[in-house]
């Protein structure tokens, strides 16, 4: 007999972080996933602003105001769109 012949030596499948929050997604409705990335988006507007805050350098200015005007209009974009669905 091999090992693998017993079902409780077979190695059990792993998911990675990422397959894990693919599920997780699929299984909410449209609007929770809808303010999850509201949330995300938040984030990530504050984190923006405070790199803009920080930076001195010319370049480094120029990126932080375009990931900036970038997360502002993701932002707007999935506020319309929660508002459209909570209707």
């Amino acid at each position: 007999m091999k090992r693998g012949d017993f079902p409780m030596f077979r190695r059990k499948e792993v998911l990675s972080d990422k397959e894990i929050l693919s599920n997780y997604m699929f299984s909410l409705s449209e609007e929770e996933r809808l303010r999850l990335e509201l949330k995300e988006t938040k984030l990530a507007l504050d984190a923006a602003y405070s790199i803009l805050q920080n930076v001195t350098e010319p370049e480094l200015i120029d990126s932080a105001i375009y990931e900036l005007n970038s997360i502002q209009m993701k932002y707007t974009f999935l506020t319309r769109k929660y508002r459209e669905i909570t209707a």
